[in-house]
């Protein structure tokens, strides 16, 4: 099953225009919401979370482990 939908997301990123950025989007998304909970979970004193924290600790390597977390 799991070799089923690595081909046919492949076929998918190489047949569909658009399909990479889509994917890498969603990705991206599921990476800042992640964090964002994360951040929200760990307010110590009341202090209010930014976006701009968050954000400046998504990384490449955060999205890579999101994909791989996703799709394998």
């Amino acid at each position: 099953m799991a070799a089923a939908m690595r081909a046919l997301m492949a076929v998918g990123l190489v047949v569909l225009p658009g399909a990479f950025l889509a994917v890498l989007g969603y990705l991206a998304f599921r990476t800042v919401r992640r964090a964002w909970r994360e951040a929200r979970s760990q307010i110590a004193h009341g202090q209010p979370v930014a976006m701009k924290d968050v954000l400046s600790g998504v990384n490449v390597r955060s999205l890579v482990r999101e994909a791989r977390a996703v799709a394998f």
